[in-house]
């Protein structure tokens, strides 16, 4: 599944330049959120971090608010 992040990251960046270009910055910041998130999955799971085994990442649920 880490290779799956990795490339969720990057089309998500890549997404993110778009919107950028086409002045949909609200959009741009949607995809960069999913850009650093899946990324950061990627290198937890890379590093050899276990996600629960009902998710397949990190939840978001502790978080502060």
């Amino acid at each position: 599944m880490s290779d799956t992040w990795l490339d969720l990251a990057r089309d998500s960046r890549q997404a993110a330049n778009v919107m950028v270009q086409h002045g949909r910055y609200r959009s741009a910041i949607s995809r960069s959120y999913y850009a650093v998130y899946s990324r950061v999955t990627y290198e937890l799971i890379s590093s050899g971090v276990k996600m629960p085994a009902s998710k397949e990442g990190p939840t978001h649920s502790k978080l502060p608010t």
